[in-house]
């Protein structure tokens, strides 16, 4: 799908880019911020990029949703006072696509995407943010020197707004290669990704109803390569609190929200001929979420239904009641 069917399709009240003055050549990178009621932590996200230090020309593309509580405002104040780095797009709530009967930033993200100029793209939220203002540089630098690499990442240290605990995702202690057949293994946050930005489709119309962006993403981009893990890059933040998409939702529908993404994908690989592995890590990736919360015997039945998905069957939602039957669902957190 290209950018003037998905207007056709989803755009009901037009998208203004916000007038600034950004002149020059084409960005070689983009940073795309989504954000919607972001208020409080919108000014430290783009603080953090606009002290990016790089030696090429990059955009600051900044996807608004119409928030409610100033966030709005404060963009068009830093468009303002930015207008060569910052690219402002306002989306109206209008324009939003529900998903499960509830609203969804899949519009405000897609639209950016297709607006984005730079070769190499990267996507924060408005309330995470960089610690590393080398960031951008060491990232877009790595993808320039190595072709046989679609992406690269850093680590990103998870902040939880309510209790103040904080962990790092990963505990490597030198770059990594994550090969393409375990790029779905491997829980990257998107704060961190940098990937070639014309290797994969932005949107189709199976992806509407789909939230778990992120792993559809790195199931895409695994067709295409391998990604570097960047151990010399300090960690992006990534703020946990009850405002985010998936922290208010209930378990089950969390689950269901997995597993729409799992048979998205599986769908999506039925038409690829290589990659075999990649197709079974599609297969377990969620679904082994929830394996140390079963007994003994719902693990076996478990493990019966994941060798099922191997041989072809895909996930329905007989499969996602079976599923739910094994779940704590008191006491279980994603």
């Amino acid at each position: 799908m290209d950018l003037k069917t998905f207007k056709t399709a989803y755009e009901k009240s037009p998208v203004i880019e916000y007038v600034n003055k950004r002149a020059g050549k084409e960005p070689l990178a983009t940073i795309k911020v989504v954000t919607y009621n972001h208020a409080k932590y919108i000014a430290i996200c783009l603080d953090s990029l606009l002290k990016q230090k790089t030696n090429f020309d990059f955009e600051i593309l900044i996807a608004e949703d119409e928030s409610s509580d100033g966030t709005r405002e404060i963009c068009k104040e830093y468009a303002d006072k930015y207008p060569d780095k910052i690219r402002l797009l306002l989306n109206s709530r209008a324009n939003n696509i529900a998903i499960n009967g509830k609203p969804s930033g899949t519009f405000n993200s897609v639209f950016a995407n297709f607006s984005a100029k730079g070769k190499y793209l990267t996507t924060i939220e408005g309330d995470d943010y960089l610690m590393d203002e080398n960031s951008l540089q060491k990232r877009v630098e790595f993808l320039e020197n190595n072709e046989q690499f679609v992406a690269c990442f850093h680590n990103t240290k998870v902040i939880d707004q309510e209790t103040s605990k904080e962990h790092l995702v990963f505990n490597y202690k030198s770059d990594r290669t994550i090969k393409a057949d375990d790029l779905l293994k491997v829980s990257i946050h998107t704060a961190s990704l940098l990937y070639r930005n014309n290797l994969i489709k932005l949107f189709d119309e199976d992806m509407k109803n789909i939230v778990c962006g992120d792993f559809i993403l790195r199931g895409k981009l695994a067709e295409f390569g391998a990604a570097k893990f960047l151990y010399d890059v300090k960690p992006a933040v990534y703020r946990r609190h009850d405002q985010g998409i998936f922290s208010p939702i209930t378990l089950e529908a969390k689950t269901k929200l997995a597993i729409d993404g799992l048979q998205y994908l599986m769908n999506y690989y039925k038409t690829k001929k290589s990659n075999l592995e990649i197709k079974k890590n599609a297969s377990y990736l969620y679904l082994s979420y929830f394996v140390s919360h079963l007994t003994k015997e719902q693990k076996i039945k478990l493990n019966y239904l994941k060798k099922s998905l191997l041989y072809g069957k895909e996930v329905n939602y007989s499969s996602y009641q079976i599923i739910k039957e094994f779940l704590y669902l008191k006491s279980y957190r994603l």
